[in-house]
């Protein structure tokens, strides 16, 4: 039994100067009254008040659970690992993963039998039990399993739907789950092509995330969701057909925030952007987050069933997250047009090998969480410190008001069908879910679901009951032969149109819904009324319904709700339920499609000007939206110009937008573009919405780089107004070509004549970007052979210039020591270890940039002795393709003599010799063996010893050397809003890593990577390997961070391959460079920022 160990009340408010909202915000939860502790084993967990705790399965009954689901029966279905962490390629051949089953035989609450289903799973990724058997998502496919003899074992096996992609990190696929819908929900993670089939027969293919469905027995693959994020997870609906998913990275880290509990609108486009959205239909800025869950990897998902009522139809959701060893609480509450959610915590342990990874709901309204245990750290970063030992299990949580009655006293079996409806209102999920499955079965559900839904529906008393039998209809209807039963069919559709005049506001959102899905035309008028008089919420679910319809006599209405709304937009609630209102009511006019255009062109007609009342503002930027995204001919590139001219300011930043979608209309866009540029980002940031400056400078980094744009552009390099010059800079800087058109390289000699140091420094890092297939021309000799010469002096500024020397131009200046350059000895000097993580990073792209004479190579393969894993990393790409004796000798002597070969990957040494003749590999087998043998026991040891003899730290003198040049860890990691966004947000750190963690993450950071942080290395097709962090992409080519502010862009047909980095960018060793005080301090800060 568990230990009660205390109980303790925690105020609501929060003590803490970001203040409760901000608390909230950035997800960070408590317990909505009083919590308990409770001990199980050797973890302690907080309780809420009045639940109740206890392990409901243990090993050896259950070994590293996953995911799991519940059988009408009461077994539940388990996806249990292996405890493999092999790549998922040899995971696919091997399959060593497993499902099974376990039951509760005495009924004392504890799972007691434990029967293996079926065998041979690739990572398993959910379950989901269906009528017609289990559905286990096993990237890149999800299987259907049956037990077609009745022996509790699966003797069937068949591919359900195949994906055709896996990623390194099996995230392609999550799921399935069960909409209340009647559809079979999953989601799309990763950033791999997929293509689905429409229903007209024709393809659509996407890189971006998804949330899909399809109906298990029917039906084409549709898209529910589309996103930037890496990895949605898990999905869920409410009773009304709200959708709600959770997720990893809907953001670039920031502030504390990173993962959410996202409610997700029909159509909408969501988080993180970049290009794998490109080509899909915006409505506007991306999709709100309705609640931020910071780092914490949210896993499980769920709806509690059991609180559902005539008196709260609304409920409760329920999310396990991995990283924060806790379940977390989201009541639903209606927010005007849409709902929000109030948060607090269920469940949280103690213990940091804790991983709760699924939260379900058992047939008694006790609560099931499934711990994984430690085993995982495939894409998860985490101490070398073994936590497989771990093994996980699985526990129950019963609600203060105990466990719901058994369903047993109701024969579903033997209850005809105007009985299974009236079941429809039982208080018991288990119950209503049972009639509903049967009903779907039934040949005679039609007549008894329509007589009790017809009219005032007097046979239903109860909207539970009203509610979830208009789902069944929803779900009957949609699989009716009605060349076989259009009686049948006409009766249901007639019956879900009279539930538009439900007294319940629940049951009419659900039938607008169904009628949509169903694209049931003659309901328009019913839905048409609905949306001119009903609520912000109802109005929403009934523009979906008609845009889903496609009803061109909607269009009007539509227009007219749109701005209606925007005369008083409090009415919809608040920002959010605002903006998915509004991209309700945008998105049915696009999938009305070109009808709608013949409402909209009129209002774009005549003079432009921004002073227009509201309504009139809120129809022009309508007509633009909707125009623009339907490719409409009537929207002219003098049209659109006029617009940023005339406009109001949402209309300039629409415009803005679209000008950066359409290469066709170069030709006008030249000729106009010094006139665009005086829109500077200081004069956008003052609008109103705060992202014009954004939006703009955005547009500009696709404008510069379009070849109809080369001369014009050109042109304001060598002679634009500072302001338009400025702009392209910053924009060039930001998305560096990897070519030069000729335009540009005499107009930017021109200016390295006359620029200043800051212009310069912009400047060279463009140019750092370029790979020249042409040699530059003599001015551009020339003029950065003086810049250099001239700047000599200025050490940074010289660094930032050496890094950067095109072709024809060198660095070496005069010779000093053994016949070795000035500029040779600077750049060695500059990867020493007194440098600072910039300089060195600087040195190195210059000591690469030109080739190096033979005295210089062995000099470079000396230095080797002194330097960190990073800059080791560079200095050997320098020299691969050297198979010189003399300076492989000096190379394999160095490094085996460097303080850092405890922290070097032998992977290391393997890539740089592969290609090297016999002899020469010989010399660094001896090396290779030492750190394939003991390198990882000798890391455990050295942080052993760091951790032993680290110091009492102080957080104060931490955040000092947080933002110390001396570490420079604030040059790429942000706390709160101070910082650089280079790599990982460390805001509330202490939340999901250990000290251990972030000792090893200091002094090894090539040992663990997080997820969307991975170093990759491009190979390119001139013989280049650029080694750096994704900062963006899209169809066209990849930008690499390489170093603090540092950044290559490639282009997709210059890439030969890509492969994952063994080294971080992140330089390794900083337990070298600091002193054992500063790295204590500095652990200390980490610890407290929470």
């Amino acid at each position: 039994m568990p230990e009660i160990v205390m109980n303790r009340f925690v105020l609501l408010k929060s003590m803490r100067s970001c203040g409760f909202g901000l608390i909230f915000a950035c997800g960070v939860f408590s317990f909505a009254s009083a919590q308990q502790v409770v001990k199980i084993g050797q973890t302690e967990f907080t309780v809420a008040d009045g639940w109740t705790l206890e392990s409901a399965a243990t090993e050896p009954l259950v070994r590293y659970p996953i995911h799991a689901d519940l059988a009408p029966d009461g077994r539940l279905f388990v996806i249990e690992s292996s405890g493999s962490n092999a790549p998922v390629k040899e995971q696919l051949t091997e399959r060593p993963h497993r499902l099974i089953t376990l039951s509760d035989t005495d009924g004392d609450g504890r799972y007691d039998k434990r029967v293996v289903f079926a065998e041979g799973l690739m990572l398993p990724q959910g379950v989901l039990w269906t009528e017609d058997g289990i559905l286990v998502a096993t990237p890149p496919e999800i299987w259907r399993f049956a037990d077609t003899n009745g022996d509790g074992v699966s003797d069937e096996r068949s591919v359900w739907f195949d994906g055709k992609t896996l990623t390194g990190c099996a995230n392609d696929l999550h799921g399935p789950f069960l909409g209340i819908d009647g559809a079979v929900h999953w989601c799309k993670g990763a950033f791999a092509e997929q293509s689905y089939n429409r229903e007209d027969g024709s393809t659509w293919s996407t890189r971006a995330s998804h949330v899909l469905r399809k109906h298990p027995r029917s039906g084409v693959v549709e898209s529910v969701m589309t996103g930037g994020m890496d990895n949605p997870v898990e999905f869920t609906m409410s009773l009304c057909g709200e959708r709600f998913f959770t997720c990893t990275f809907i953001q670039h880290p920031a502030d504390g925030r990173r993962d959410a509990l996202v409610h997700t609108i029909y159509g909408g486009v969501y988080g993180k952007d970049h290009g794998v959205l490109d080509g899909h239909q915006r409505t506007g800025p991306l999709m709100p987050v309705m609640t931020h869950l910071g780092p914490a990897a949210p896993a499980g998902l769920t709806l509690r069933q059991s609180l559902l009522s005539d008196e709260n139809l609304l409920g409760e959701l329920m999310v396990a997250q991995f990283n924060l060893q806790r379940v977390s609480r989201h009541q639903l509450v209606e927010d005007g047009a849409s709902v929000r959610t109030i948060d607090s915590d269920l469940l949280v342990a103690d213990r940091p090998d804790f991983h709760p990874t699924d939260v379900l709901e058992d047939s008694d309204g006790s609560v099931l969480v499934v711990d994984t245990g430690g085993w995982y750290t495939l894409c998860c970063p985490t101490s070398h410190i073994d936590q497989s030992k771990a093994t996980g299990g699985i526990y129950r949580l019963t609600p203060p008001g105990g466990k719901l009655a058994s369903p047993n006293d109701v024969d579903v079996q033997g209850t005809d069908a105007g009985g299974l409806v009236k079941l429809l209102g039982d208080l018991r999920p288990s119950v209503r879910n049972a009639a509903r499955r049967r009903l779907v079965d039934d040949p005679n559900a039609p007549a008894a679901l329509a007589t009790a839904l017809a009219g005032d529906a007097r046979g239903l008393a109860s909207p539970l009951a009203r509610a979830f039998a208009v789902w069944t209809a929803i779900e009957k209807s949609s699989l009716i032969d009605t060349a076989v039963d259009q009686k049948g069919h006409q009766g249901l559709m007639n019956a879900i149109v009279d539930r538009l005049s439900d007294s319940n506001t629940t049951v009419r959102l659900i039938a607008a819904q169904g009628l949509g899905m169903l694209r049931y035309r003659p309901a328009t008028e019913r839905l048409t009324k609905l949306l001119v008089d009903g609520s912000p919420r109802e109005q929403r679910y009934a523009a979906e319904s008609l845009g889903r319809i496609g009803s061109p006599q909607a269009a009007g209405p539509l227009v007219e709700a749109f701005a209606k709304m925007a005369a008083s937009p409090s009415a919809a609630g608040s920002a959010e339920s605002l903006r998915e209102w509004e991209h309700a009511m945008t998105y049915a006019l696009i999938e009305i499609g070109h009808p709608a255009l013949e409402v909209l062109r009129p209002m774009v007609a005549g003079k432009l000007t921004g002073l227009l009342d509201r309504s009139l503002a809120a129809k022009r930027l309508l007509a633009i939206r909707v125009m623009d995204q339907l490719d409409d001919s009537a929207l002219t590139p003098d049209l659109v110009l006029a617009i940023l001219r005339g406009g109001s300011q949402s209309e300039q930043d629409l415009a803005i937008e679209i000008l950066g979608r359409r290469p066709a209309w170069d030709a006008t866009l030249a000729e106009r573009l010094p006139e665009l540029l005086a829109r500077t980002p200081e004069s956008l940031a003052k609008a109103a919405d705060g992202e014009g400056a954004a939006g703009w400078q955005s547009t500009i980094e696709r404008l510069v780089l379009r070849p109809g744009l080369v001369g014009a552009v050109g042109g304001i390099i060598r002679e634009g107004s500072p302001e338009a010059r400025d702009q392209v800079l910053r924009s060039l800087v930001s998305r560096p070509p990897t070519t030069l058109p000729q335009p540009w390289v005499n107009a930017i000699a021109s200016r390295l004549a006359d620029a200043d140091a800051e212009e310069l420094s912009r400047w060279s890092k463009v140019l750092a970007a370029v790979n020249w297939k042409e040699p530059p021309s003599e001015s551009m000799v020339d003029a950065y052979s003086k810049s250099l010469s001239i700047n000599t002096g200025n050490g940074d500024l010289w660094l930032t210039l050496a890094a950067a020397v095109p072709p024809g131009v060198s660095w070496r200046g005069e010779a000093e020591k053994d016949g070795l350059s000035r500029g040779f000895l600077l750049l060695i000097e500059s990867i020493g270890p007194d440098a600072s993580p910039s300089r060195k990073q600087l040195a190195i792209a210059a000591l690469g940039r030109q080739p190096l004479l033979p005295q210089e190579q062995v000099a470079l393969a000396e230095s080797t002795a002194t330097l960190g894993p990073m800059e080791l990393s560079g200095v050997m790409a320098i020299l691969r393709p050297v198979h010189d004796d003399s300076v492989n000798r000096a190379l394999v002597t160095s490094i085996a003599a460097s303080q850092q070969i405890g922290s070097l990957p032998a992977s290391l040494l393997e890539d740089h010799f592969r290609d090297h003749p016999p002899t020469i590999k010989g010399l660094a087998v001896p090396l290779i063996a030492q750190l394939s043998g003991d390198a990882l026991e000798s890391r455990r040891k050295h942080l052993q010893r760091l951790m032993e003899d680290m110091p009492a730290g102080d957080a104060l003198r931490g955040f000092q050397v947080f933002r110390s040049g001396k570490a420079a860890c604030s040059a790429c990691h942000a706390v709160g809003y101070f910082g650089g966004k280079i790599g990982p947000d460390l805001t509330r750190i202490n939340r999901i890593r250990t000290e251990q963690d972030l000792i090893e993450a200091i002094v090894y950071p090539s040992a663990s990577f997080v997820r969307s942080y991975e170093s990759i290395q491009v190979m390119t097709d001139d013989g280049r390997a650029i080694s750096g962090l994704i900062a963006n992409e899209d169809a066209e080519s990849i930008t690499l961070t390489t170093g603090i502010d540092q950044r290559v862009r490639v282009q997709r047909d210059e890439i030969e391959a890509i492969r994952p980095s063994p080294v971080s960018i992140m330089p390794a060793g900083l337990d070298q460079q600091l002193s054992p005080q500063e790295l204590a301090d500095l652990i200390r800060f980490l610890k407290t920022e929470r």
